[in-house]
């Protein structure tokens, strides 16, 4: 070797995880360059054979190397991130599901009945009335509190006349004295009230013609009172 030659050692430690025989390097080149010349030296590492130290055993592979070792924070973020995925993957199928159940159950809505006028209604309490025992009860009174307590619910929401605190003879005759009733719509309740007040004398027992009468102008009362429907014109262009 040249005095001005570098030698150079490199020394490899190996631990392989099976035995048998393996190959470091293969067909490997070194190149070397001076001024005044190339150098270029090819070479081949022999094979190298790794045994068992144990003698006459023939050991079985070892099993392959296990992934990452994930802590059991990042195990319970994967299995929180499954189960969102699949609770949002089964909600949109429950929801379906439960609303479908819900109509199953659910009753069929009745079918709206439009809400009386207050004259039907009226006319309606005082048909049950004509029809009632109370019209050839030996007693008239219960009649005519019946008839005055019918005349007293229709004024309210027809008018809005409102008096709580009268009592239905004392409503009725103010309402047949009140300005929100015209001339002649005073003179009906007028009628009905000269008929009911015959009751209140202790010789004078009112016989069946006498409450007919009395319903007779109640329901005149009611009738001309009715307000006209309204009729809305519509011109064509």
């Amino acid at each position: 070797m040249h005095s001005d030659w570098t030698q150079t050692r490199i020394t490899y430690t190996v631990q392989p995880f099976h035995t048998g025989t393996f190959s470091i390097f293969r067909d490997t080149s070194v190149h070397f360059s001076s001024p005044h010349t190339n150098y270029s030296l090819r070479f081949t590492c022999p094979p190298l054979h790794v045994v068992s130290l144990i003698p006459g055993t023939n050991l079985p592979p070892l099993r392959p190397l296990k992934g990452p070792y994930l802590p059991r924070m990042s195990l319970f973020v994967s299995h929180f991130k499954a189960l969102l995925v699949l609770g949002l993957v089964m909600l949109p199928i429950l929801s379906a599901a439960l609303i479908l159940l819900r109509r199953r159950r659910m009753p069929e809505a009745a079918p709206a009945v439009a809400e009386k006028a207050p004259h039907e209604i009226t006319l309606e309490a005082l048909r049950q009335l004509q029809q009632s025992q109370l019209m050839n009860a030996p007693d008239a009174e219960p009649f005519y509190v019946r008839l005055s307590q019918i005349i007293r619910d229709y004024i309210e929401p027809r008018f809005g006349i409102r008096a709580p605190e009268l009592t239905t003879e004392e409503f009725v005759r103010e309402a047949a004295q009140s300005v929100s009733l015209s001339g002649s719509h005073r003179l009906l309740l007028e009628d009905f009230l000269k008929e009911a007040d015959l009751v209140k004398f202790a010789c004078f027992r009112p016989d069946p013609s006498a409450r007919q009468r009395a319903m007779n102008a109640a329901i005149r009362f009611v009738q001309d009172t009715t307000p006209e429907p309204q009729v809305f014109n519509v011109e064509a262009r």
